[in-house]
C-alpha cells in the first residue's frame, strides 16, 4: 500500500474534504495523516472516511495537534522532557492519537522519543561538511565532542522514552495498532542507530512496537 502524506497539503486548506480530495486527484487513494493537522480539518477528513471515499493508513503523532500550540510542532512535548508534566502531557496526547488511528482504522501511529537535551553542535558540523571539511581538524574536534556528550548523557532519556512507550502499549495493541519508532534527522534526536538496535533488541517480542527508518547521509557521516 501506497499512501501519501497530508503535510503536503494540510496546511492550504480550511476544509478537510477539500484537502482529501486535491490528493485523489493525484491519483492516490490512502493518505497518512501527518503532524501538525489543524483539529478543524478532522470533520472534513472523517466525512471523506465514512463515505468510503479515501483510506487511511497511519496517523504521525500527535493527531490531532495539542489546542494550545498553533504552529505545526511534533516534538513540542517529549517523552524525555525534564518537566514531568510535559512528558504526561506527551503520554496523554499519544492516548489521544490512538484513539483518532482507531477511529479510521489505521495501522500504525508514526512517534518521535525525544531528544538528548544538549547544545546543538549537528548545525555546525552540517556547515563544515557542506564547506568540503569533512576531514578537517576542526570537524573531527567538533565530532568527538558531540558524540562523547550524547554518549554521557543519553541513557536518562533512553528510559524514560522506553517508559513512556511502556504506558501506552496496552492501548494500542487493544486496537491493532503499531507504534513505529521513527528515526531523526538531528543526532541530538532520539533515536540514533545504535538505539535502534537496542529498541529493537528490547521491543523483539513486542509486536506493536515496529522500527520507521528516514534516510539521512549526515548521521551517517558522524557515527
Amino acid at each position: 500500500m501506497i499512501a501519501f502524506s497530508t503535510c503536503w497539503n494540510s496546511q492550504n486548506h480550511s476544509d478537510g474534504l477539500s484537502m482529501v480530495e486535491e490528493i485523489l486527484q493525484l491519483g492516490f487513494d490512502t493518505i497518512e495523516i501527518s503532524h501538525g493537522l489543524k483539529v478543524s480539518l478532522l470533520p472534513g477528513i472523517i466525512r471523506a472516511f465514512e463515505e468510503k471515499i479515501v483510506k487511511i493508513s497511519g496517523v504521525h503523532n500527535f493527531c490531532p495537534s495539542p489546542v494550545e500550540v498553533l504552529i505545526d510542532a511534533p516534538d513540542c512535548y517529549e517523552f524525555t522532557s525534564h518537566r514531568q508534566r510535559d512528558r504526561k502531557r506527551a503520554i496523554d496526547l499519544t492516548l489521544a492519537t490512538i484513539r483518532t488511528a482507531e477511529r479510521f482504522n489505521a495501522k500504525y501511529i508514526v512517534m518521535h522519543l525525544g531528544s538528548v537535551p544538549m547544545k546543538r553542535i549537528s548545525p555546525k558540523l552540517e556547515k563544515l561538511a557542506s564547506n568540503d571539511e569533512l576531514e578537517s581538524r576542526a570537524y573531527e574536534k567538533l565530532k568527538s565532542k558531540l558524540i562523547k556528550k550524547r554518549k554521557k548523557i543519553a541513557p536518562l532519556y533512553m528510559e524514560r522514552s522506553a517508559s513512556a512507550l511502556n504506558e501506552v502499549l496496552d492501548e494500542a495493541s487493544k486496537n491493532n495498532i503499531s507504534l513505529g519508532i521513527e528515526s531523526r534527522s538531528a543526532y541530538e534526536d532520539l533515536p540514533n542507530e545504535d538505539e535502534l538496535v537496542t529498541l529493537m533488541e528490547h521491543y523483539k517480542d513486542t509486536p506493536t512496537i515496529a522500527i520507521v527508518m528516514i534516510l539521512d547521509t549526515f548521521i551517517e557521516s558522524i557515527t
